[in-house]
């Protein structure tokens, strides 16, 4: 089970509106829960995969009170596998968060929804982060920070991640994606230092620097590469225990360069 955060409207967030998001990942569920399995109803799964649930309700014991509509197809699954529950399903904390903190990106990539927008993002403020949704980091047995959107563009970036590893278990940690524009020397520190990261995913969406630049528009791909590079050598120089992955959007224009950066 996942549970999608989005910033896209803070003011709502505040005010009980709509924009303050809960969504079922119901692929990554099959994938993670039941690898063969497709099409299968929400409530076999929820009943079968018994490594999430406490950490779900405590999770709306937050964003319930912040976002009251919206809820008519989670309430039915609620009422419909909560009798198939175990103790042992309850008290297992195994949440999975999606997170997304501010809706703006530096780039126009060809396949995104998503465009630049420097001026004009929101960005969650950090005393409502701060208060309202740090606190969920406890529960989760692992987050995503950076869904749609470009996390290092967001101001409070540090002391976000600080307050994620603060409140979640010593063993936990989290995953960031980002297209690695924004991802200078000190912002490479402070992924590594902060002890909230176990992976840094880079979107690259191209082997070529032709390919690439058409993709992932305003990207240069020589310079997104020395970004990466450098976090490589700063991991390994300072012994971080932290992955560093590519995210490849496989499409027509891209495909036959895959190899590229998998060789």
């Amino acid at each position: 089970m996942g549970i999608g955060f989005r910033a896209s409207n803070f003011e709502s967030l505040k005010t009980g509106g709509q924009s303050f998001g809960l969504a079922f990942r119901k692929r990554e569920v099959n994938a993670k829960y039941h690898p063969g399995r497709r099409g299968a109803p929400y409530p076999h799964l929820i009943a079968q995969s018994t490594a999430f649930f406490s950490s779900l309700l405590a999770v709306m014991a937050v964003a319930v009170p912040l976002c009251k509509p919206r809820y008519r197809i989670f309430n039915r699954c609620l009422g419909e596998v909560l009798p198939e529950l175990t103790p042992d399903a309850l008290n297992s904390p195994q949440l999975h968060l999606f997170i997304d903190l501010n809706d703006g990106c530096n780039l126009k990539c060809a396949m995104c929804g998503v465009r630049a927008n420097f001026k004009d993002q929101k960005v969650l403020p950090f005393e409502l982060f701060k208060s309202r949704v740090a606190p969920v980091f406890a529960r989760v047995a692992d987050f995503q920070l950076g869904c749609a959107c470009e996390p290092l563009m967001l101001p409070y970036l540090g002391e976000a991640l600080g307050l994620m590893r603060t409140y979640m278990p010593p063993e936990r940690r989290g995953q960031i994606i980002t297209n690695g524009t924004l991802l200078k020397e000190s912002t490479a520190r402070r992924l590594l230092e902060s002890g909230a990261l176990g992976k840094v995913r880079i979107s690259i969406d191209g082997g070529t620097a032709a390919t690439f630049e058409e993709i992932r528009r305003g990207a240069r791909f020589e310079k997104v590469m020395e970004n990466v590079a450098r976090l490589c050598r700063m991991r390994s120089d300072g012994g971080f225990d932290v992955k560093v992955e590519f995210n490849y959007t496989v499409m027509p224009a891209n495909h036959a360069e895959l190899p590229r950066l998998i060789l």
